[in-house]
């Protein structure tokens, strides 16, 4: 079954296309504002570029957050819409889910961390798991000292850079805490996909 994924949390607008564990096509690029201008284009694009119509897609995915309130509902929007007009199904999922995914090792745990601001961060624990990550709890809103002492030994800490104090870096050296600052928060087109694959798969 053929799917069309769209990211319209951050600054990246990403969408991809995709078929079972198969990647067709996708479309990658910093839009920052423009995403509500961008996204048809940008689908169409990647529709194009994988030779298929809107017709050949069985399921839509998209990104429901956290991260910009304004680009998220853009995109939600533009699915439920598309989804509404094909009487297709529609997949949500947490980009932090998403981004321990992008971040994924073949063992260990990893905290993926957004940026709430006002002091805040969302946070995510994940255990990986033959390199597929399965959350520990529930996705929190929590301060970063708050969410040092929750870490578990030997984590890898990615998302957002966030400004720790001297005794919370020290805290993080003394439990082994690896951190990784992706350069963009929004995965590759194919990373999308190689995600929404993988969460089909399991459903």
């Amino acid at each position: 079954m053929k799917f069309l994924a769209v990211d319209t949390s951050g600054a990246y607008l990403t969408v991809a296309a995709g078929q079972k564990e198969t990647f067709i096509a996708g479309y990658s690029q910093k839009k920052e504002r423009a995403h509500a201008q961008a996204l048809f284009p940008a689908i169409q694009r990647v529709l194009t570029r994988g030779n298929i119509s809107l017709k050949d897609i069985g399921f839509l995915a998209v990104n429901t957050g956290p991260g910009s309130f304004a680009g998220i509902r853009i995109g939600v929007a533009a699915v439920k819409g598309l989804a509404s007009a094909l009487g297709c199904p529609v997949l949500s999922f947490s980009g932090l889910d998403l981004l321990a995914f992008e971040n994924r090792t073949p063992e260990g745990k990893v905290c993926a961390v957004r940026d709430a601001r006002r002091g805040n961060v969302y946070a995510g624990i994940y255990e990986i798991r033959a390199e597929v990550p399965r959350k520990i709890g529930r996705l929190m809103l929590t301060t970063p000292e708050e969410l040092i002492k929750m870490l578990p030994k030997g984590c890898l800490l990615t998302g957002d850079p966030i400004l720790f104090s001297e005794k919370e870096d020290s805290i993080l050296r003394q439990k082994k805490i690896r951190t990784v600052c992706p350069e963009r928060l929004l995965p590759r087109a194919r990373t999308l996909a190689d995600f929404v694959s993988a969460r089909d798969a399991r459903l």
